[in-house]
């Protein structure tokens, strides 16, 4: 992991030159990571782990950028640890998660 002055260096790069091969490169690794996210709901769903009338392109996409968020703010925090902002996208995820968890009562 890159340490949080690159984080920043990296963020503020790919809002102000956003035209850039970096920020295009940025936005390319967003979109992956997001998609990922996107066919793990949708390979819970198959499972029946997740409720059959969740949309998973929405769902997630959501906890990616719920987790992005949460990252974004560890790199802009002076005090957040890397165990901290772990210890955040693991509560809050489980949290949503849990929202769309298939109901034992419902078929």
């Amino acid at each position: 992991m890159l340490n949080k002055a690159l984080w920043r260096v990296g963020y503020a790069l790919s809002l102000t030159h956003v035209s850039s091969d970096a920020a295009r490169r940025y936005r390319r690794s967003d979109a992956i990571l997001s998609q990922q996210m996107v066919n793990i709901t949708l390979k819970l769903q198959h499972k029946g782990l997740l409720r059959a009338d969740l949309n998973c392109q929405i769902f997630g996409a959501a906890l990616f950028n719920n987790a992005n968020m949460l990252f974004f703010e560890f790199a802009r925090s002076e005090n957040k640890t890397y165990q901290d902002i772990q210890q955040e996208i693991s509560e809050m995820t489980r949290s949503l998660v849990s929202l769309a968890h298939r109901s034992k009562n419902t078929s």
